[in-house]
């Protein structure tokens, strides 16, 4: 299924990602990487979050680091 990132607004140290999918009835996994010439995406932090119903998803980074996102979507 095609996923396409809408929007990613930062306030403070809050940032969130808002995404919308060409399916329905779909649930949602953020990854996450340091390097995008890398094939070491890892779901993005905390683990036990994932899959989920909702397109939208905010994140409090423990670090200043950059980092890049990707949404996978699948059928539950």
């Amino acid at each position: 299924p095609a996923v396409e990132i809408t929007s990613l607004t930062v306030t403070g140290t809050t940032a969130v990602l808002a995404w919308e999918s060409n399916r329905s009835n779909l649930v949602f996994m953020v990854e996450s990487s340091a390097d995008l010439n890398t094939e070491s995406w890892s779901p993005a932090s905390p683990t036990s979050q994932w899959w989920l119903s909702d397109s939208v998803w905010t994140h409090s980074p423990s670090s200043k680091e950059w980092t890049f996102f990707r949404v996978k979507g699948r059928e539950p």
